[in-house]
């Protein structure tokens, strides 16, 4: 029967095109509502774990701290001719070197020493043993730019270090910062610590009083010589320090103090040393007492015999260095001498030029002691020596008026010298003991000034170590919270939905709601609802058309029935 000539609309409604239910954005929503104390508590799970996994896994085997650092401690640098460092120590002579900072007895000493202000140990939590061995921390000299804008290796003199640590090790870069402080400061106690009472030591032997004026003199003048060079090192390394004026007090101890003690009395620019010289040269002064000039005189001719053997050897040893100096002189000129050959020559010339200087030494003493030296016209480089005696018939006294001559004499001119000699001998003695006094001073100050030089400390960068490779832990964290929120709203949403279609409901605090009777409703396709309707309408058609079987029943007629009638009536 076509629905049209019976006035009726049917309407075919379906849920989809292919009749089966489908996982809908608001069925998401839905199960994530439900589900939102789950979602939460698995998202903060997540963010929690990517956190730990940053600052616990990721950061400690990446990150790595670097510092580029310039260091002051109380230390002495030797340089050479070019201003290259030949040779860093501490200031009681032992070497120090830049891994002196590193070394794992410093480590060890910073993690079992180093305290906060209530007496507890800040670096309790590291382990020395494991810095060490997992290579945690590692320093190099740093670069610096030359003349050309090249970078090159700086000079160790310079202090000038990069300091690497693997952040992990030491738990966070503020940790690696105060460590590293921590071992510098400790070197520095090292330095200070070393820094000798008696950092120079007099060189005047304690027989000095048996010693000749000449023997004595030279005492002196080295003595005086290594003080005045302890003073000028002084002025090389405070000398332009501001500290509490450590450099204007150090050039007023040095120039109106020291110097000026020492300064010569004849008015030139040298020294009291230099004017005795003099006059020891002069007057050819001596060691003795009035009562031994017998053997002071002895003395002397021992000197004289013991100086004339070492005149020959002198003049001997010259005479090899000429020799070997000419031999090589023709290929050095003419420009084909080997490597060898050219040490070989300097070496020569080296011997040559320290016996010339020791044999006019040689030839001063001689005189002085009141003998005469006559170059040997045969032999170059040698000399004959004669001695006269006052007595001697062939004595000048105008040609020899040595030592000797003036000990044995009687004339005034003899007396007088003999005083003379007395006083110059005694004020020499008497220097021995002021330059004991001022080397004593001069200690004192180089103790104040390398013990009072603090510690300091320069970073190239401001926040003093720059991490690299080290990622934020809060980042860790978003991102786990992203994950987690992500993984747990599908999978729970998913899990509610197939819960539902089963026609198991869900409650809200999400579990499954068994008490519940309900029978599950099953989708049927578009073919099964054509089946159903052709069938419906075929038995209302059989319902029409067939009367009751039962002859005793009373059929209604149908409104189909009744219309008809109507229309016939009409």
């Amino acid at each position: 029967m076509d629905p049209k000539e019976n006035n009726q609309v049917i309407i075919f409604k379906n849920d989809d095109d292919d009749g089966k239910r489908h996982f809908t954005w608001s069925d998401y929503c839905h199960f994530v509502y439900v589900f939102k104390y789950w979602i939460l508590g698995i998202t903060l799970v997540f963010a929690i774990i990517g956190y730990l996994l940053i600052s616990l896994w990721w950061n400690p085997g990446h990150a790595v701290s670097t510092a580029h650092v310039r260091l002051e401690l109380p230390l002495t640098v030797t340089r050479d001719s070019n201003n290259s460092t030949t040779e860093i120590e501490y200031l009681d002579g032992s070497s120090y070197s830049m891994y002196d900072i590193i070394s794992s007895s410093n480590i060890e000493k910073v993690i079992e020493n180093t305290k906060d202000e209530e007496g507890n140990l800040i670096f309790s939590f590291l382990d020395a043993k494991e810095i060490v061995e997992d290579n945690a921390i590692s320093i190099r000299l740093d670069t610096t730019t030359n003349a050309n804008g090249e970078s090159v290796t700086a000079d160790r003199g310079s202090f000038q270090y990069v300091i690497t640590c693997s952040t992990g090790a030491f738990g966070s870069t503020e940790n690696v910062s105060a460590f590293v402080e921590a071992l510098i400061q400790s070197t520095y106690d090292e330095a200070i610590s070393k820094i000798p009472t008696n950092h120079l030591i007099s060189n005047i032997p304690t027989n000095y009083t048996s010693l000749t004026p000449s023997s004595l003199l030279g005492e002196l003048i080295t003595q005086y010589q290594a003080i005045d060079s302890l003073y000028t090192e002084l002025l090389d390394q405070f000398e332009s320090t501001t500290e509490v004026n450590e450099g204007q007090i150090l050039r007023e101890v040095y120039n109106n103090g020291f110097r000026a003690e020492y300064a010569s009395q004849n008015g030139s620019s040298g020294t009291i040393f230099q004017d005795l010289q003099d006059e020891a040269d002069l007057f050819n002064y001596v060691r003795f007492s009035e009562s031994n000039i017998s053997s002071a005189v002895n003395s002397c001719i021992r000197n004289g015999s013991i100086l004339t053997r070492r005149l020959d050897d002198t003049s001997r040893s010259m005479a090899i260095a000429f020799e070997g100096l000419n031999g090589l002189r023709p290929s050095i000129e003419s420009g084909t001498a080997s490597s060898s050959m050219q040490d070989q020559y300097t070496q020569y010339m080296t011997q040559y030029t320290t016996h010339l200087q020791r044999q006019q030494e040689i030839l001063a003493e001689l005189t002085s002691l009141g003998y005469r030296t006559i170059a040997d016209e045969s032999q170059s480089f040698y000399y004959a020596v004669e001695f006269y005696l006052p007595t001697d018939e062939n004595y000048d006294p105008a040609l020899d008026n040595g030592a000797i001559q003036h000990l044995l004499g009687t004339s005034e001119d003899d007396i007088q010298w003999r005083e003379n000699c007395l006083a110059f001998v005694s004020e020499m003695d008497a220097y021995v003991e002021r330059l004991d006094q001022s080397l004593e001073e001069a200690n004192e100050v180089y103790n104040i000034l390398y013990s009072s030089k603090p510690l300091a400390i320069t970073y190239s960068d401001s926040s003093k170590f720059v991490t690299d490779g080290e990622m934020s832990s809060f980042l860790g964290a978003a991102a786990g919270l992203i994950l987690g929120y992500l993984l747990s709203s599908v999978i729970l949403a998913s899990y509610g939905y197939i819960k539902a279609k089963k026609g198991i409901p869900v409650l809200a605090d999400g579990t499954e709601d068994t008490s519940a009777s309900i029978v599950p409703v099953t989708a049927e396709t578009t073919e099964e609802k054509k089946e159903d309707e052709e069938q419906k309408d075929t038995d209302e058609e059989s319902t029409i058309d067939c009367p009751s079987s039962d002859p005793n029943s009373t059929s209604e007629e149908t409104p189909a029935a009744e219309s008809a009638e109507e229309k016939t009536k009409q």
